[in-house]
């Protein structure tokens, strides 16, 4: 028999969000937002020998990228602005993907992940008659934080 899923999430209820520290301080969602993600991976590790017939691997260092596109932002004050600061500055940034809740200026992570990160690219696209849009690349530095918290 299926599995099914009966606690399927909408995807613009995960946002993605500039925050002061690792999951905690100011979350500022980055406007116009259309999509994100966050992709994990760990490096293969080859553990057979020559005696064996088949490849035997073993979990690796592990990392993670995220990626966040919206509508085009180039306000003086917007969290897209102080994202293509940091990125030109070559600063480290903190982020959440994910669901919040509280009140504005003291919401606190609900699910999600929280991380820290460089921007590795800034993309902005201008298509003929069409909305522009910005797209950044970012690599996660160090262990992200997985909400809700495991006890």
């Amino acid at each position: 028999m299926a599995e099914t899923t009966t606690n399927a999430v909408i995807g613009n209820d995960r946002c993605f969000y500039m925050t002061d520290g690792k999951g905690t301080g100011k979350f500022v969602w980055i406007g116009g937002e259309q999509s994100n993600n966050f992709n994990r991976s760990a490096d293969a590790i080859e553990v057979a020998d020559k005696k064996m017939s088949w490849k035997e691997f073993m979990a690796g260092k592990r990392s993670a990228t995220a990626s966040v596109s919206c509508n085009l932002d180039d306000s003086a004050t917007s969290a897209q602005r102080n994202m293509l600061k940091s990125f030109n500055k070559g600063q480290k940034v903190f982020c959440f993907s994910g669901k919040v809740s509280g009140e504005v200026g003291s919401e606190i992570p609900v699910e999600g992940t929280a991380f820290e990160a460089i921007i590795t690219g800034c993309s902005d696209d201008n298509p003929q008659d069409a909305v522009s849009t910005r797209s950044f690349d970012l690599q996660v530095s160090g262990e992200p934080i997985d909400y809700p918290k495991e006890s």
